[in-house]
């Protein structure tokens, strides 16, 4: 019997040894250089080479990073994918960020909170392979912060592997795949324009701007043909909020509707063109500024109103839900008018809506409490 004992505990070390051993075998933290980056120009592939790249039914997919053109600053949230053909039961992965078309200079910064994650030589990577049957899993609470402007194209190189867990690197499938991105020349956060009296003014606003050289205004009154009009010289490179205004003083006559749209030139002579606005001479009322659109609880908006004639203006505060939270009255003198709404002292962070009212007059703006 004592023998018997002896025999069965000896099998069951034996078993656990095996077994702690195939784990720490089959689920390491990959090295570093194995995303397929330039210069290094290898993948998993290089040790677990038992089947070809990319083998039909297969892939590696990351899904959340930007595809044609990145935010400079953002931060995107993303996932990795690797899907295999057959049953598998362990995955892996690795990704690294670099400048397009160079040696591999890496660009942006990875981090995670996933606990099967980590960072290492600016690459990010599995930290244990998960064990986990079946035909694909996914590495979620990935995220990667895109670099300030003025920063160049972005090539993402990313390899995954998917294992039987046998305690070697034979019979294990290896993919790889690639993302092009592009810092994108401006990101708009709105544009609005209003007719006061006898002019144009049309107000814009960028979140970041990228070797930006200017803004070219173009005008039209049938929406089909535009012309030039003047040119704003831009940021060029900013990560922060910029604010643009331009006033077109010699608008057509007996015209009814006006056109307009923003050409954004970039430094090397390529441009984009910014939605159209569409303008109705005849307007009582045009609001130049409202600030901030940000605020701490118990801050103040300010908002600057130009009006053509003497009038009254309502200011109402609204919850998402719609429940009037503060409402205000104030009359307006002909011109320039600067007035300061004080309703969010009792509000909750959140989204709110700041509707401006002056007759047949109506204009909506979102404020965000912090």
């Amino acid at each position: 019997m004592k023998k018997i004992i002896i025999l069965s505990f000896v099998a069951l070390v034996s078993i656990i040894t095996f077994n702690s051993f195939r784990s720490i075998k089959s689920n390491p933290t990959p090295p570093s250089g194995y995303s397929g980056a330039p210069t290094q120009n290898r993948t998993c592939r290089n040790c677990h080479n038992s089947f070809s790249l990319n083998t039909a039914g297969g892939s590696v997919i990351a899904t959340g990073l930007p595809t044609g053109f990145y935010v400079p600053g953002q931060v995107y949230d993303f996932s990795i994918t690797v899907t295999n053909a057959t049953v598998m039961e362990v995955w892996g992965f690795e990704i690294k960020a670099v400048v397009a078309g160079t040696s591999g200079t890496a660009l942006g910064t990875f981090s995670t909170t996933n606990l099967n994650a980590t960072v290492s030589s600016n690459e990010l990577k599995h930290n244990n392979a998960v064990g986990f049957h079946g035909t694909s899993y996914t590495y979620t609470n990935l995220k990667w912060t895109a670099p300030a402007a003025g920063s160049p194209a972005v090539s993402f190189y990313m390899t995954g592997v998917s294992g039987d867990w046998d305690g070697s690197e034979s019979a294990d499938y290896v993919y790889s795949n690639s993302i092009l991105s592009i810092p994108i020349p401006v990101s708009f956060g709105d544009i609005t324009g209003k007719i006061i009296e006898n002019s144009a003014v049309l107000d814009w606003s960028t979140f970041s701007e990228s070797n930006t050289r200017n803004f070219e205004v173009e005008r039209s009154i049938d929406g089909r043909q535009f012309d030039f009009m003047d040119a704003l010289t831009a940021a060029g490179n900013s990560n922060s909020v910029k604010h643009y205004t331009y006033v077109d003083s010699k608008l057509p006559e007996n015209v009814p509707v006006i056109y307009y749209r923003l050409k954004m030139v970039d430094l090397d002579g390529k441009f984009t063109y910014s939605k159209v606005v569409i303008l109705k001479p005849g307007l009582p009322l045009y609001i130049s500024k409202v600030y901030p659109t940000v605020i701490e609880k118990q801050g103040v908006v300010n908002i600057t109103v130009i009006s053509s004639q003497v009038q009254k203006v309502l200011l109402t505060v609204y919850s998402v839900n719609g429940i009037k939270l503060h409402e205000q009255e104030q009359m307006l003198i002909k011109g320039q008018n600067d007035l300061t709404v004080k309703g969010f002292t009792n509000a909750a962070p959140g989204l709110y809506l700041l509707k401006i009212n002056a007759g047949n007059f109506n204009d909506i703006r979102k404020i965000i409490v912090e």
